[in-house]
């Protein structure tokens, strides 16, 4: 069994001398020894331990501390009492008053009442209760210790080491009574007193109680009344180094943290949600992110979730409350400041929202769109700051992996400005804002994606971005192209392979990107494009650059045209001489083990093994004395006649 190391300590154990009453009504003297009060946590019980003074380690009584009112004090020295299970009577006999006094004290303890109370009258035992009660006893409830300084190592065992299977009967004691308000009043005593070996007992009871992995709990550990104090508690772990900085949760919480209702919320329930999940957040990445399991983190994420549905599900029902955010969105005249807070509410509403099942994510996007959220995030998206432009894509983003359809709509209403469309472009193909530019590719992505669009969404839609646009996102590869299908004259306003630096470099890449998305999934129209607007030859002049990202973005958008099979290209390829630039690269590579060089010599091996046969026989005919001097791979030598 095991015990509690305090209860066994010398200074808490006195001499006493142990009786216990035969059957003659003779007391017998069963030795002398030294008697404590120890708390077991298997057994979730408080025994009356007395060890023999010969050996220190013989037990001469090992009786359980019982509730009922059983046991009564004898002038200064005596405590006697009837065991209830087996009708025995014991008594200790105390060398001194004082060791009398202090054990006396520690069952009235237990059993939560005065040492000066007078007894009350006896409650049945646990053995006749049972036979009562038709055997109830195994449903009976942990004793607790009661709630003193004293008991906080026996409460803390009680918590730390209680097995699994005997948890749902602990968390029913916990929550029958104000066990927890008590345990936060003890530690605001033990913070006044500054006792370091009370307070870290406490740490280890609320450590105990958030490891119990209970919704309940967690809802009276969260209340407003006690957060301060459990987070309070939670600061003073022993494990720190006693020099180390001291953790200060209680004064962020206090004096950093404020609240922002940038919109107000008039329901004061979803208020208390948004409290909660920002505490349970604190005190799950913060607080104590060592000491959680993943059971503990499956249950505080668990009670999250639910709160962030509730909070969805309210606020979409809610239509004051959408309104007024899209009103301060659409506000010109609001600071700069407050507009990012407005931007800020709204996204943090969209990441909530993912994690939300479909039914309850729909009903959020539907009002999102009723009330027209879609139409001030133009101005955000072209305007100098570049926080504003992020969080204003990072909605579009969530908006459009959740259902393109919403934000294509909303385009197509635009006829015939688009602005939307228009900024989108925009944010991708400037000269600044690089970080900002994989959150446009991927906007654009998901709602150029045709796969899921209907048949008359997908005309639309298309006809209006290979009209109107397509020639505006080419720009920063091919310079100025003509709107429509008529081609610019051949060196008119190419982009110049000098002008690399980091910003221009980015949006090359990224419409780099994209192109290669439409050829994959746009055939004809992007074809044509290409084909006309000599887009193909414009672009693999930037294989001449020295950048190699960008090198490598040329080389991707050369080899899905190539990777379509498709003879129009081929014919393309060919006449034009697209083959120049990727021969030079892959002389200038040839000895270099880069990535480059890799993915040369990948398009070849894709060309070699599909057979593609016109590709085949121009790079054989056009390039055989530059191949035929590529001995270090086995592809070429087998291309040359």
């Amino acid at each position: 069994m095991a015990e509690s190391g305090d209860g066994a300590d010398a200074s808490s154990r006195h001499r006493a001398k142990v009786y216990c009453l035969n059957e003659n009504g003779q007391w017998d003297d069963r030795g002398t020894g030294h008697a404590a009060v120890q708390y077991s946590p298997a057994e979730e019980a408080a025994f009356v331990v007395v060890l023999s003074e010969e050996d220190g380690s013989t037990s001469l009584l090992h009786a359980k501390v019982h509730m009922e009112d059983i046991y009564q004090r004898q002038q200064e020295t005596i405590v006697s009492w009837n065991e209830p299970e087996t009708g025995v009577d014991y008594a200790l006999s105390f060398q001194d008053a004082e060791g009398c006094t202090d054990l006396w004290e520690q069952i009235c303890s237990l059993q939560g009442r005065s040492p000066d109370e007078q007894p009350r009258e006896a409650e049945p035992s646990s053995a006749v209760a049972q036979q009562q009660g038709g055997g109830g006893g195994q449903d009976a409830l942990p004793q607790l210790p009661a709630a003193e300084l004293r008991n906080l190592a026996a409460i803390a065992e009680l918590l730390v080491e209680a097995p699994m299977f005997k948890r749902t009967k602990l968390i029913e004691a916990l929550l029958q009574t104000d066990y927890i308000p008590q345990l936060v009043q003890l530690f605001t005593m033990a913070e006044d007193l500054e006792s370091k070996t009370d307070l870290h007992h406490l740490f280890h009871i609320f450590k105990g109680l958030v490891m119990l992995n209970d919704s309940s709990v967690y809802d009276l550990l969260l209340r407003d009344d006690l957060v301060m104090g459990v987070i309070g508690a939670l600061e003073y772990d022993p494990e720190l180094q006693p020099n180390a900085y001291k953790v200060r949760h209680r004064v962020f919480l206090t004096e950093v943290v404020r609240f922002k209702e940038v919109v107000p919320i008039t329901d004061e329930t979803i208020l208390k949600k948004i409290h909660q999940n920002y505490r349970l957040s604190f005190l799950k990445d913060v607080v104590l992110p060592r000491a959680l399991d993943d059971n503990a983190f499956a249950a505080l994420n668990q009670i999250a979730f639910y709160n962030n549905m509730q909070i969805i599900s309210a606020l979409s029902a809610d239509p004051v409350f959408f309104q007024a955010l899209c009103d301060k969105l659409s506000d010109t005249t609001l600071e700069s400041q407050p507009l990012l807070e407005a931007l800020r509410l709204l996204q943090e509403l969209c990441t909530i929202a993912k994690q939300l099942q479909l039914y309850n994510r729909s009903a959020f996007y539907r009002k999102f769109y009723e009330h027209g959220c879609f139409a001030p995030l133009v101005r955000c998206l072209l305007r100098s700051e570049a926080q504003h432009r992020l969080c204003a894509l990072e909605v579009l983003l969530a908006s459009v992996q959740h259902e393109p359809s919403l934000l294509r709509q909303f385009v197509l209403g635009q006829r015939p400005e688009c602005a939307m469309l228009g900024a989108l472009v925009h944010v991708l193909t400037a000269a600044d804002g690089c970080g900002e530019k994989p959150q446009a590719n991927e906007v654009l992505r998901g709602i150029l994606d045709p796969e899921g669009m209907d048949g008359r969404e997908n005309d639309d839609f298309l006809n209006l971005f290979y009209e109107e646009f397509i020639q505006r996102l080419a720009v920063p590869v091919t310079g100025r192209i003509s709107h429509g299908t008529n081609p610019v004259a051949n060196g008119v306003d190419e982009p110049s392979c000098e002008d690399d630096s980091g910003q221009v470099l980015s949006a090359r890449q990224h419409v780099c990107e994209l192109l290669c998305f439409c050829v994959q999934k746009h055939t004809y129209r992007i074809k044509y494009f290409i084909l006309r607007n000599n887009v193909l030859h414009k672009v693999l002049k930037l294989a001449s650059s020295p950048e190699k990202c960008l090198v490598l973005a040329a080389l991707r958008f050369f080899r899905t045209c190539i990777g379509l099979k498709d003879e129009f290209y081929n014919r393309y390829i060919t006449k034009n001489r697209c083959f120049d630039p990727i021969i030079s690269q892959l002389q200038r590579n040839c000895t270099r083990d880069n990535l480059v060089h890799s993915s040369i010599l990948e398009l070849f091996e894709f060309i070699r093994l599909d057979n593609i046969k016109s590709l085949v026989a121009h790079v054989a005919e056009t390039y055989k004395e530059q191949l035929s001097a590529m001995n270090h791979v086995d592809i070429f030598q087998a291309r040359s006649p």
